[in-house]
């Protein structure tokens, strides 16, 4: 039952996130500024990958991954690769930081419940020993380097 558990938060939990997001981006950012702001977050989303590609490259901690250390069986899904940065940190803490962006204040609650959902998902990988905790906060990294994109066009906003 354990082993379940820690498959679904590490990662089945991501795809509750991604629909999450997608729903309350389609029906919850108002029509006039939703094409404005969705390529802000494509552009985010592609800057946020391409980071974690150079972290990548410049950076890889260990060979193995914790469950091949350790010699047992990973209890989530995994690529062959060393796993610096978590691609799953990666995408639920962009697709965070994209509802903090997209979505009015007053829907802003939904992006808080992402926020507990993407602490689950990190979770559920140091769980399921598919990554370590420096492979998780590369992802959470890589995603605020991406997530920059916003705060560059709110400071535009803002001195305007």
């Amino acid at each position: 039952m354990y082993d379940i558990f820690v498959s679904f938060i590490a990662d089945g939990l991501v795809f509750i996130l991604i629909i999450v997001s997608i729903l309350s981006m389609l029906f919850y950012v108002p029509s006039a500024t939703k094409l404005r702001k969705f390529k802000y977050v494509f552009v985010a989303g592609l800057t946020s990958y391409f980071i974690a590609k150079i972290f990548s490259i410049i950076y890889q901690p260990h060979s193995y991954r914790p469950f091949e250390r350790m010699g047992i069986d990973a209890k989530a899904s995994y690529l062959n690769n060393p796993g610096f940065p978590s691609d799953h940190s990666l995408f639920s803490w962009f697709l965070v930081f994209a509802l903090f962006y997209v979505l009015p204040k007053n829907r802003r609650w939904v992006a808080w419940l992402c926020v507990s959902f993407a602490v689950f998902v990190c979770l559920g990988r140091l769980l399921a020993f598919v990554h370590t905790p420096l492979d998780v906060f590369g992802g959470f990294v890589a995603a605020i380097v991406g997530a920059s994109w916003y705060l560059v066009t709110h400071l535009q906003k803002s001195t305007k």
